[in-house]
């Protein structure tokens, strides 16, 4: 666990890495292996995975500031459910993917309101929690619940109806087929 200072993670693979203190009281980088859990502290922590498939599980640490999380490789991410394929998040307020990749960020089952603050980047609101992510090129997920309030507004919205984002990544991973107990749904 780091102390309350700025701390930047570095894994590497499974439970390895390092990590760097930035203060001139602390050794400038510690390596760690045979880690199963990486808890952040109460400053800002950066966690920043370089590789893929790695399988780790990180604690933000309750911070007052901001703890990030950046991925290198294509991101599939579930924010709400807070999980990764291999890796367990908690207590994170940011998530960074890498620019160069297909990435996917989901809400969660409950939804959320979407703010988008520039290309592949904003802000998920759910609840009293705020979430900001760069650079996911798919954002799935929030978009019925949004809709049903803003019919409920008296909002003009199209009729359709809606989707599970599982649907939705099998629409799109099957070239854009709808499954067959959808076929002709909506049409008339």
């Amino acid at each position: 666990m780091g102390e309350s200072l700025y701390t930047y993670w570095t894994v590497t693979g499974t439970g390895t890495g390092s990590l760097t203190y930035l203060s001139a009281s602390h050794a400038p980088v510690q390596q760690f292996a045979g880690i199963e859990t990486l808890i952040g502290n109460g400053a800002n922590d950066d966690f920043r995975l370089v590789a893929d498939g790695i399988s780790i599980n990180i604690r933000g640490g309750n911070s007052t500031g901001v703890d990030t999380v950046a991925f290198n490789g294509e991101l599939d991410l579930t924010l709400g459910q807070q999980d990764v394929v291999g890796v367990g998040i908690t207590e994170i307020e940011a998530f960074e993917a890498d620019p160069t990749k297909q990435n996917t960020l989901r809400s969660s089952a409950a939804g959320g309101s979407w703010i988008l603050t520039g290309s592949n980047s904003g802000t998920l609101v759910s609840g009293s929690e705020r979430r900001t992510f760069k650079n996911f090129q798919n954002l799935l997920g929030g978009k019925g619940a949004n809709l049903a309030e803003m019919t409920r507004l008296g909002l003009p919205v199209p009729p359709g109806f809606t989707i599970t984002t599982e649907v939705c990544s099998d629409y799109y991973a099957t070239g854009r087929r709808l499954p067959e107990e959808l076929a002709g749904v909506g049409r008339q």
